[in-house]
């Protein structure tokens, strides 16, 4: 975020690209969509929240799978908030990434 505002892009530009794209459907463009999106989705953000999940059942004292059977409303609302919450700051992050590179 820092390099981001230090960079000093150009502010209506950048506005204008976030919110209005301009869709090409040239070679070019569509390999840097296939480049965010393979960088945006990767491994590791198919098994994190599961493997999170894991490890605080176990910290709650349930060891074994079938004491970790079923979720609570409670929990997936939890889950839900949490996944939110780390999917917009991931995004977040990715956007003033590719804005750093962007302006420099």
């Amino acid at each position: 975020v820092v390099s981001a505002v230090l960079a000093k892009p150009e502010l209506m530009p950048v506005l204008l690209g976030t919110f209005l794209p301009k869709i090409e459907f040239s070679r070019e463009y569509l390999s840097i969509l296939v480049a965010i999106i393979g960088t945006t989705l990767s491994a590791y953000l198919y098994t994190w929240q599961s493997n999170q999940e894991v490890e605080e059942e176990i910290a709650k004292g349930r060891t074994t799978l079938q004491q970790r059977q079923g979720a609570t409303h409670a929990e997936l609302r939890r889950s839900r908030h949490d996944i939110l919450i780390g999917m917009t700051f991931s995004n977040l992050i990715m956007y003033f990434i590719i804005l750093s590179t962007g302006s420099t």
